[in-house]
């Protein structure tokens, strides 16, 4: 069910250790591998947190959402897209809420080599800046694009990974919806949660013969520091197998693995929304649980407070947030297609230990809150 074509995309995530370059012409022999980035990770983790160096120029952070879309992605120059590679990147300008410059790498078995932030890149037209920001900045993100639906756009965005350490993904006919990311800390408590964030990528340069995507990430936050891997493979449900490693500064109350956020406004499952047109309005409409031993359903609803479910298991097979209802309907919405919004299945490929899966749920006034978190909480803190 929770792998159905054309209805869900899956992440299969191996949570593995939790322990207490200049130009594009510049290329560094060098052989980057999940160690290389652990290492990274590691000595990090020794030094003190630091904010990024650079600083966004305040026009942009200025820009609000409608004026950050007139930034145009060009076309013409997608990464890999001259070499007619099976898979293309397009990278994220600064800008509006994403202000923290992320570093990109390319890499090949041998070599690795920077991604500078190219002005032609983008069209900032639109905006009637004086002047072009690109040439003295990084990216915020990027997506990656390969043929999904075999309609006349040849290439279709697979996933794309922009702000803090969030991502999401589409399988063959799906519309964005819910994200994952890559570590929540102190989620859904009293005090200020903690948003760890990917800062450096290093993004390996596909063949032409290439069915999946590897890339790893450099995670950081006040807190802890991580190296990730990600194998992406794109198809009617995606699957992303995802391997990491976890270095602590200090101390946290709390420790999200795998979380995943979502949105839920109204539905069939609570008090009709007088405010709204249509009958439903969500990403996800309920959290599935799997273990050993049982299967359990539970359906998504709001209030006017804050409601944390805790779900404890020993031998967790999987858990996802679902998208169940498929009855256009149900939404009456052309332009959100909340009937097309993928689903994500989480599997851990090795033990997990004791622990439990935790749902938040937040208050929502409109349909642009994410007000859903579900993640794997150990029992023993870190």
């Amino acid at each position: 069910m929770f792998l159905s074509t054309n209805r869900s995309f899956a992440i299969l995530a191996a949570i593995v250790h939790l322990v207490s370059l200049p130009s594009l012409e510049a290329v560094k022999r060098l052989e980057v591998d999940f160690e290389y980035v652990a290492n990274k990770a590691q000595k990090l983790a020794q030094k003190k947190f630091k904010l990024p160096s650079k600083q966004t120029p305040e026009a942009l952070k200025a820009l609000n959402f409608d004026d950050y879309r007139k930034i145009r992605i060009v076309p013409e120059e997608t990464f890999w897209m001259r070499e007619g590679m099976p898979f293309q990147a397009q990278f994220y300008h600064l800008g509006y809420l994403y202000n923290e410059p992320v570093v990109f790498n390319e890499f090949t078995e041998t070599h690795a080599q920077r991604i500078p932030c190219v002005p032609k890149f983008f069209d900032l037209q639109n905006l009637n800046f004086k002047r072009s920001f690109s040439s003295n900045l990084d990216y915020a993100g990027f997506k990656l694009l390969h043929p999904l639906n075999n309609n006349e756009v040849p290439y279709d965005e697979a996933i794309s990974f922009l702000g803090a350490s969030y991502f999401r993904a589409l399988g063959k006919g799906m519309h964005y919806g819910i994200s994952a990311r890559g570590l929540a800390i102190n989620c859904g408590l009293s005090e200020p949660e903690e948003f760890p964030r990917f800062t450096e990528f290093w993004l390996e340069k596909p063949k032409g013969n290439a069915n999946q995507f590897l890339l790893y990430a450099l995670l950081d936050s006040p807190s802890v520091t991580g190296a990730y891997q990600f194998y992406i493979n794109p198809g009617s449900t995606t699957r992303i197998d995802i391997k990491a490693t976890l270095f602590f500064r200090k101390e946290v109350m709390s420790l999200g693995l795998a979380p995943l956020t979502s949105m839920f406004w109204h539905g069939e499952n609570g008090p009709e929304n007088t405010n709204d047109y249509r009958p439903e309005c969500h990403d996800s409409d309920g959290l599935l649980i799997e273990n050993d031993r049982e299967r359990l359903w539970r359906p998504l609803d709001t209030h006017d407070k804050t409601r944390l479910s805790y779900f404890h298991s020993q031998e967790l097979t999987g858990y996802g947030l679902f998208q169940r209802d498929r009855i256009f309907d149900h939404y009456q919405d052309l332009n959100a297609n909340y009937h097309n919004r993928p689903s994500v299945w989480v599997e851990p490929k090795n033990d997990w230990s004791s622990g439990h899966v935790r749902l938040v749920e937040l208050p929502a006034n409109r349909e642009f809150d994410d007000n859903i978190v579900a993640f794997w909480e150990p029992d023993q803190r870190v």
